[in-house]
């Protein structure tokens, strides 16, 4: 699966292009070169027809990739998928957070399906992927959700609002790994530095918090964090 193609820069077109006409690849570092037979499967959110016209994109692999073409709605034009989502994510993150997987409430899931959801399933999944880190309880209610997913979809402009938002330039992902590495910070320094007990306060296993700290590159000596 190649995501977000119409992102790629001409010299990486010219060598994906290569690769699709003559199915060799080199590995980094190698010298020879590896024949390959595979199924490709290109997603993007770009009009990769405009891009091909206004030349970001080129026009012979427009064609190599444009053999059978899918159109997949906006989230907000398919609404009824979004519990299913919610669930996939819930259990995916869950997973992934040594927990057990929390239920969201009737009245969260009605906001859900009411947002419009301008980042599609991407957005979603970040904002199941931070509810799940930062709710403990069985149950996801709307207390630690970003104000903007109300019914209606309507953005709030409040300062509570503006502080959840990144600054300009910093994308959603480094955002949450910036407050993921403050809350096991702060979790640390409140435990003295007793990785076990830190991880009892978070209400995650031991293992996970130590990958956690060498995910976000600590330093754990003392309670001295930069």
């Amino acid at each position: 699966l190649l995501d977000e193609i119409g992102e790629i820069n001409p010299y990486v077109q010219v060598k994906l292009l290569r690769v699709l006409e003559n199915g060799e690849i080199q590995r980094v570092g190698g010298t020879g070169t590896v024949m390959v037979d595979v199924r490709v499967v290109a997603a993007t959110n770009r009009d990769l027809a405009q891009e091909v016209r206004e030349r970001r994109f080129r026009e012979d692999l427009y064609w190599r990739l444009n053999v059978v073409r899918l159109d997949v709605p906006a989230l907000k034009n398919r609404r009824e998928d979004i519990p299913l989502l919610v669930d996939h994510f819930l259990a995916e993150y869950a997973a992934r957070n040594d927990r057990p997987v929390p239920r969201v409430t009737p009245r969260l899931m009605e906001k859900l399906c009411a947002y419009d959801w301008p980042g599609n399933v991407r957005q979603l999944e970040h904002l199941v992927e931070r509810a799940v880190i930062l709710e403990r309880s069985a149950e996801i209610d709307d207390v630690r959700l970003p104000e903007e997913v109300t019914p209606g979809g309507t953005s709030s402009s409040t300062p509570q609002t503006e502080q959840l938002l990144p600054p300009v330039g910093v994308t959603l992902q480094d955002w949450l790994l910036r407050f993921e590495r403050e809350v096991i910070v702060a979790a640390l320094k409140e435990a003295g530095g007793v990785q076990a007990k830190a991880a009892r306060r978070l209400g995650i296993s031991r293992s996970n918090l130590n990958y956690r700290i060498g995910r976000l590159d600590l330093q754990v000596r003392g309670v001295d964090y930069d």
